[in-house]
Formats: structure tokens, sequence, C-alpha cells
């Protein structure tokens, strides 16, 4: 018995010299203190890191958009004849160009242009159409 007693002595000295198992509380509050700190530290990286790649992402993104744009392009107008079998939409695909909106959205200007109220064009009548050119005229 006084064998067994003395183990468990020394498993509680062991214990009690160990930092893992101390009494102490000035080491406790270290301890306590060392494990906010990492925490922070990880939480403050989990949310840092996704703020940093957005960041990245729309920085990268708007300098893309910007170099697409180094080119002005210039708005006109002329004037159309229909021809016979034209629609706005033949129209439009003639006279858009490659624009950054959608083509039902210039077949409506056409049609405010022209103070139309429908889609119907006959061959011989003149519209004034909107193209779009990189040079200055």
């Amino acid at each position: 018995m006084a064998g067994r007693i003395e183990s468990v002595n020394s498993i509680n000295r062991d214990r009690n010299s160990s930092t893992a198992f101390t009494s102490d509380p000035r080491v406790r509050i270290a301890r306590k203190n060392a494990d906010q700190r990492k925490r922070r530290t990880i939480m403050f990286s989990a949310v840092l890191t996704p703020m940093l790649i957005c960041f990245i992402l729309v920085f990268t993104l708007s300098i893309q958009s910007k170099a697409g744009a180094d080119h002005e392009v210039y708005k006109y107008y002329t004037s159309v004849e229909v021809a016979s079998g034209d629609t706005l939409w033949t129209i439009a695909d003639k006279y858009m160009g490659e624009g950054s909106f959608d083509k039902r959205e210039y077949i409506e200007e056409v049609k405010q242009l022209n103070h139309m109220y429908g889609d119907d064009i006959t061959a011989g009548e003149y519209l004034v159409v909107p193209f779009y050119s990189a040079d200055m005229r």
C-alpha cells in the first residue's frame, strides 16, 4: 500500500511540476491570455483573408475594364433608306456595331428617334439610326 501511495504522490508531483497541470494562478492566466491571443489571430486571419482576396479581385477587374476602354467611341446619326426585306433587326445588325448594350435597346432608340410606335417599316422610307465609331468625324 505504501508503494501505491508513493506512486500516486509521484504522479501528483509530476503533474504539479509540469505546466499542463498547475495551480499557480499566474501560469493559468498567462496560458489563458496566450490561448485568447491565438484565437484572436486565427479569427483575424479568417476575416482578413477573404476580404483581401475580394479586394484583389475587384482591383484586378477594374484594371481589366479600364484596359478594355482605352479607345473612345463616338455616337453619330445617319439617315438610312429601308430596302425591301429590311427589318429593324437587320438594320440594327448593320449599324449597331459592337456596343455594350442590347439589340432591343438599340431598336427602341431607333423607334424613338423616328417617332415609331410599332415595328413595321416599309421599303423606300428613311430612318434616322445611330451608329458608333472610334473615329472622330
